[in-house]
């Protein structure tokens, strides 16, 4: 089974759009795993693992992408969704390093 790693670094991870509409229809035909704000650094809530991020103010969210990048390399997701702009710097590295296939809120095409 492929798996789905979605990400945002600026909502919480019960947040109604990323949580229950994006994560958990995803769920039905992938392994999921949801990057986003939490307290918890991980847990595992109707089956898709989550991995908390520190909410940070957009000016500083870039202080997540550490975490961010280790988590996709030790998760190693075959289609990484972004759900926030201020993660298209990382949508290049991921792309063009990591050779990792996307999806975001903003394009037209689906995984």
């Amino acid at each position: 089974m492929k798996k789905v790693l979605v990400l945002s670094s600026a909502h919480p991870w019960d947040d109604e759009r990323v949580f229950n509409k994006i994560a958990k229809s995803l769920k039905k035909r992938y392994e999921t795993v949801l990057c986003a704000v939490a307290e918890d650094d991980l847990q595992v809530v109707d089956g898709i693992k989550i991995y908390g991020l520190k909410k940070l103010s957009r000016a500083k969210r870039y202080k997540n992408y550490s975490k961010i990048i280790r988590i996709v390399k030790e998760e190693k997701p075959d289609i990484i969704h972004f759900h926030d702009p201020d993660l298209l710097l990382l949508a290049l590295y991921f792309k063009l390093i990591l050779k990792k296939k996307l999806y975001t809120m903003f394009m037209k095409t689906t995984p």
